[in-house]
């Protein structure tokens, strides 16, 4: 159950290509597509080459890292292990 203090009054939502600021050269974390896909890629021994298809986020790198180090993350992340990408 939300309080008054709680419900928003306004959300914005700016339309592809929009930004708040103007002056900067890049932005990040508007929902819209052309800013929430980016490439992930990843290169060493460790890895397989190769394009994948499969869904990954910028979050998934954290995990995919730690376990190509073989390094136990000391907290719960967010990501989840790129397992294709792993030799």
């Amino acid at each position: 159950m939300f309080s008054n203090e709680d419900k928003a009054a306004l959300v914005v939502t700016l339309a592809p290509y929009n930004y708040w600021l103007s002056n900067y050269p890049a932005q990040h974390g508007s929902p819209n597509d052309s800013d929430a896909r980016v490439p992930i890629i990843f290169y060493g021994r460790s890895i397989k080459p190769g394009r994948y298809s499969e869904f990954a986020r910028v979050v998934d790198m954290a995990p995919t890292l730690a376990a190509i180090v073989h390094v136990s993350p000391e907290e719960k992340l967010d990501g989840r292990v790129l397992q294709n990408a792993i030799r």
